[in-house]
């Protein structure tokens, strides 16, 4: 059995010995400095909360939470900032976290604990409410996709203009540069490859009800005169997504490129083979 057991056992026993003659440390430290406030305390249990006696509990004035799985009790000392002990030995002050407001509140036929007013959170839940699951899941997807744009960006220190900026430009380059420095039959890969990027302009044209060869032309003849320009999917007209705020995801673009590339050279291998 290791130490940490061992003591964790010893402990529970005297417990369930000696509950009211035994009081965890931290009960003898008002610890008022350190957090203030009202007399009654939490205490957060990995497991089922019958480990912890419940005559300790009502005796100290420390409500014991049940969290399970673990992944709850680990986010739980993100948020409050306090250390996950295997004993009630080791709850010192030290050790202990802060929150202004815990309660219980039911929602549909779930009850969940709600950990407000803390003083520096490092992880947060958001509670998201619905008329039917699929709205739920809809809303849950477009945060998850939003958070982890906004992640991405944060670990890239890089973004792209969007509104099909990006494509524009880069066919551009392709077609009035690299296609003149290739020879043979490369330029028509070049070509081939500047065509396929500006799908994205004409997907938004077609999405936003404009006309496809009007809006591209509008956007070729913007970009010719050495401005930024993307699709406005309100007016159908070119403007500079620079400006508007309107950025896409380094990792995304550098993703298309590259999955591009490679299935280019998937496909003319398998032509190839045949």
């Amino acid at each position: 059995m290791r130490s940490g057991d061992r003591l964790k056992g010893e402990a529970e026993k005297l417990c369930r010995d000696q509950p009211k003659r035994y009081r965890p440390p931290f009960s003898r430290h008002p610890c008022k400095e350190r957090h203030p406030g009202p007399a009654p305390r939490q205490a957060a249990k990995h497991g089922a909360v019958r480990d912890l006696p419940s005559g300790v509990s009502a005796v100290q004035h420390v409500d014991p939470l049940y969290m399970h799985p673990r992944d709850p009790m680990n986010r739980l000392q993100l948020i409050c900032g306090g250390i996950a002990q295997n004993s009630v030995d080791e709850l010192t002050p030290d050790v202990l976290g802060w929150a202004g407001l815990v309660y219980e509140h039911t929602l549909g036929e779930e009850k969940y604990t709600f950990v407000d007013e803390v003083k520096d959170p490092k992880s947060v839940t958001l509670l998201i409410k619905g008329p039917n699951a699929h709205t739920t899941q809809q809303i849950q997807d477009a945060l998850r996709d939003g958070l982890r744009a906004v992640k991405n960006a944060f670990e890239d220190a890089a973004l792209v203009p969007g509104a099909g900026a990006f494509e524009v430009a880069c066919a551009a380059h392709l077609v009035e540069r690299t296609k003149k420095t290739a020879k043979g039959r490369a330029k028509m890969g070049v070509q081939a490859f500047a065509d396929a990027l500006l799908v994205i302009p004409k997907v938004l044209a077609a999405n936003g009800g404009f006309d496809v060869q009007d809006t591209l032309v509008a956007l070729q003849d913007e970009h010719a005169e050495g401005n930024v320009v993307g699709l406005d999917l309100q007016s159908g007209e070119p403007f500079d997504p620079t400006v508007e705020g309107v950025w896409d995801n380094y990792r995304v673009k550098r993703q298309m490129l590259h999955s591009g590339c490679v299935r280019l050279i998937l496909f003319l291998f398998s032509i190839c083979s045949s």
